[in-house]
């Protein structure tokens, strides 16, 4: 009896200990469309970074600081909102630097098949787009800084 007892408990703490988390981190790729030069695949870039971290729950972004091995809460000096709804992560940038030149783009992900695409226009001029494929890869820690 005891050792149903003890086994039990053993298995409850261990999933004490690792609770699944909401915070996922994705690694991506892209590929112009129309790829009429045949360019294929190649990684994508989240801003100086080759991963991207998020909540899945709410769609907010984290970095990822190396010295503390803790999340914060990503910042901008432009604005962003990111969202997770409907089971597809979405993250919209705006930039504007003056009325003639802006930009704007947005990033959708489909959580479960990983893949999407993205988005971006800038000052009515440019429009680029692409098609995304990303892959889960293990978190460095899914503790966020406390506020």
């Amino acid at each position: 009896m005891k050792r149903i007892t003890l086994a039990t408990f053993l298995f409850l703490l261990a999933g004490c200990q690792n609770p699944s988390s909401s915070i996922k981190t994705i690694q991506c790729e892209q590929r112009y469309i129309p790829d009429s030069a045949n360019l294929g695949w190649e990684k994508y870039e989240f801003g100086n970074n080759d991963r991207l971290i998020f909540d899945k729950d709410n769609g907010q972004t984290f970095r990822f600081d190396e010295f503390r091995e803790e999340l914060y809460p990503e910042t901008f000096p432009w604005k962003r909102e990111s969202v997770s709804v409907n089971g597809k992560l979405k993250i919209k940038d705006f930039i504007k630097q003056d009325e003639y030149l802006w930009a704007n783009s947005l990033f959708v992900l489909d959580l479960k098949t990983l893949k999407g695409n993205y988005k971006e226009l800038i000052s009515d001029d440019l429009e680029t787009k692409f098609d995304i494929r990303c892959k889960y890869i293990k978190n460095k820690t899914t503790k966020v800084k406390d506020s």
